[in-house]
C-alpha cells in the first residue's frame, strides 16, 4: 500500500515532485521485508532475473490495453 502525505503549506508543484521521487524511491528500492505481496518479494529476493522478466511482460501487457 502507497500512503502519501502532502503537507498542504507547499505549492503543488512541490507536492507533485515530492510524490514523484518518493515513487521512484520506492521503486529503486524496494522492501521486501515487509512486502505487501509476499510471492512478488520473495520472486525479488531469489530470482531477479525471471522477476524482471515478468514485470516487463506485465507491462507490456498492460500498455497494450490502453
Amino acid at each position: 500500500m502507497l500512503i502519501i502525505v502532502v503537507n498542504l503549506n507547499f505549492g503543488l508543484h512541490l507536492q507533485v515532485e515530492s510524490i514523484v521521487l518518493s515513487i521512484i524511491s520506492m521503486l529503486s528500492s524496494p522492501n521486501d521485508e515487509s512486502p505487501a505481496n509476499i510471492e512478488a518479494a520473495k520472486d525479488w529476493r531469489e530470482k531477479q532475473d525471471e522477476f524482471k522478466k515478468k514485470v516487463r511482460r506485465a507491462v507490456r501487457k498492460s500498455q497494450e490495453m490502453l
